[in-house]
């Protein structure tokens, strides 16, 4: 059984990086999709990604969950040496720069709402706004995709074997409304994964 995190507990990230609870709705989701993605017979080569199991177990847990698995996924974010702000923002600064990101915001707007109606996986969705963003002149930084955005506070999603990217915490703190992050992982959900941040091996 997971052990008791308290919502709020400071994660090794910094001060920024929170955890929503072991007793919070995004964290029961999370653990369920840890048994999903770990189970041996889970098929694999489909494409699926543990965020995309993550999704189906968070709208699994009622009213509440449902309502959570509505937020911003792969929500891009212009970084550069001056800092960061989502690219809706960036959009809305005038100047070339902003023009710039307008136009890929379109574009991206576009990719979410195929990624949403099952036409594209989210995957997708974010390849093909990284390659948009690469033929954009002008937009002054380079594109991040927090996992999801709620009310304004990113959301990182850590399964199992996955680690944090250099300065992806700072960065998504950056564009938070609160100045926090909230962090969805083994540690944050008290949840050992059986092996650190890994799935446990096969039994044999």
């Amino acid at each position: 059984m997971p052990s008791n995190v308290k919502k709020g507990t400071i994660m090794n990230a910094g001060a920024g990086v929170i955890s929503p609870g072991s007793d919070h709705v995004l964290c029961k989701a999370f653990n369920d999709a840890v048994k999903t993605w770990c189970d041996p017979k889970r098929v694999k080569g489909t494409g699926k990604t543990f965020n995309d199991h993550y999704f189906e177990a968070l709208n699994n847990q009622g009213p509440t969950g449902q309502r959570l698995a509505q937020m911003g996924r792969e929500v891009p974010i212009v970084v550069s040496s001056a800092g960061a702000q989502t690219l809706e923002a960036a959009a809305g600064a005038g100047g070339p720069a902003g023009a710039a990101a307008a136009g890929l915001l379109s574009t991206t707007t576009l990719l979410e709402a195929g990624a949403r109606a099952g036409t594209m996986t989210w995957n997708a969705m974010r390849w093909r706004s990284l390659l948009a963003s690469w033929r954009t002149p002008g937009l002054g930084g380079r594109l991040r995709f927090p996992d999801g955005m709620l009310n304004g506070t990113p959301v990182e999603i850590k399964g199992p074997g996955d680690t944090p990217r250099p300065n992806q915490f700072e960065d998504y703190q950056k564009v938070s409304k609160t100045k926090k992050v909230i962090e969805i992982s083994c540690e944050s959900c008290g949840n050992d994964c059986s092996s650190g941040n890994k799935c446990p091996p096969p039994p044999k």
